[in-house]
């Protein structure tokens, strides 16, 4: 008897203790019981295996995010909370991922990474109708009215690279390009459509050894690559032990690890690429910058920065709505207008893809220079 009634007073005292921590006293004395749920993000990123530091440097800036909104009180005095699922870059997990984010945690949005993994979610977002924030060059909003996109658009890159391409009289074009949606579809559409692309040559994720393929593209005047940075490292290093001799133009070539791994063949190919940075002298960037670094010891990558500039879009729309209902999230975010987020100016197109500026970088004596 006295274990049972050890026992009842133990509940008992639990019990006072829940009811005293959620006992709130407004202003006028009065003493109200308040339970505030959190406001859910679920995120689906690539958080182990070849492309990790994708998605560790997204998480970063939505961590970043998170705290800043926390410590200043939440969303309508709600916190966040961020659950976070590993993709492992596989969209078999991504689909299991999002059933379990969705039908067992019950957020309110969800996060992604990479073309692939987002189209395998899209017919999902749709049915679940959850607003959902894609970090894909690939224009996904056109999929559903839930579906935004914000990072930099493929189709906009190939643009400023066949201004380029025209810019250095390059005739006889080739391409050597990853076997992804992102790459083969918008990118070389549009690059398709206004240069004379002579040969396409492919190479799967994963690869190691795409000499076979730059032999095949010997003679042509300027190779274009559209792919991964440790593909454009492999690449940029094979070009010199092959001793080819083009005009070399690509979109991660001032990606690490190609940066610190092959500064010889930079100096010696003068690639030209495109632009895509935090701008030190806009001083929401700066800031970012600066706590970033205080945060984490390091610069930090493009892509911390798109998915804090996310977080706040999503915070500020939830703000304006009053409560996380997804037709006026949706309606929210498509209104955004001149947006100042950390990696500059945002605004989206009907669609919800966004509309980011695409500028034009070349290596010279050691270092990138703005190109024109």
């Amino acid at each position: 008897m006295k274990r049972k009634n050890i026992a009842y007073i133990a509940i008992g005292i639990i019990a006072c203790l829940i009811i005293v921590i959620s006992l709130q006293v407004t202003s006028t004395g009065k003493v109200t019981l308040e339970i505030s749920e959190p406001i859910k993000i679920g995120v689906i990123l690539p958080l182990t295996g070849p492309v990790a530091f994708y998605g560790e440097s997204f998480k970063s800036g939505i961590d970043m995010a998170v705290e800043e909104i926390n410590q200043d009180g939440g969303i309508n005095g709600k916190p966040i909370k961020v659950i976070y699922e590993n993709s492992e870059f596989d969209t078999g997990k991504s689909v299991r991922a999002f059933h379990k984010l969705v039908d067992v945690d019950g957020v309110d949005t969800i996060f992604t990474q990479f073309t692939t993994i987002t189209l395998a979610l899209a017919p999902l977002i749709e049915d679940k109708e959850i607003v959902s924030f894609s970090a894909t060059v690939y224009p996904v909003g056109n999929l559903s009215r839930y579906m935004f996109r914000d990072y930099w658009d493929m189709g906009a890159q190939a643009e400023a690279l066949t201004f380029a391409l025209h810019n250095e009289h390059v005739k006889k074009i080739g391409l050597l390009s990853l076997n992804t949606p992102e790459c083969t579809g918008p990118f070389v559409e549009k690059l398709a459509k206004d240069s004379n692309i002579e040969t396409i040559e492919l190479y799967q994720y994963g690869d190691t050894d795409m000499r076979s393929q730059l032999l095949k593209l010997k003679d042509v005047d300027g190779l274009v690559h559209c792919g991964f940075p440790v593909d454009a490292l492999e690449i940029i290093q094979e070009i010199k032990e092959l001793n080819m001799d083009f005009r070399l133009f690509g979109v991660h070539f001032n990606e690490e690890p190609v940066p610190s791994l092959a500064k010889k063949e930079l100096r010696e190919l003068e690639p030209i690429n495109i632009a895509v940075n935090i701008d030190d002298s806009i001083s929401e960037s700066k800031e970012f910058l600066d706590r970033y670094q205080s945060l984490y010891g390091k610069t930090p990558r493009v892509d911390a920065a798109y998915a804090y500039d996310d977080v706040m879009l999503f915070a500020n729309a939830i703000e304006e709505c009053g409560d996380t209902d997804s037709q006026c999230i949706s309606s929210v975010l498509l209104s955004t207008n001149n947006y100042k987020g950390v990696i500059g100016t945002l605004n989206f197109d009907e669609h919800g893809n966004s509309i980011r500026d695409t500028s034009l970088v070349q290596y010279r004596d050691n270092g990138w220079e703005a190109y024109s």
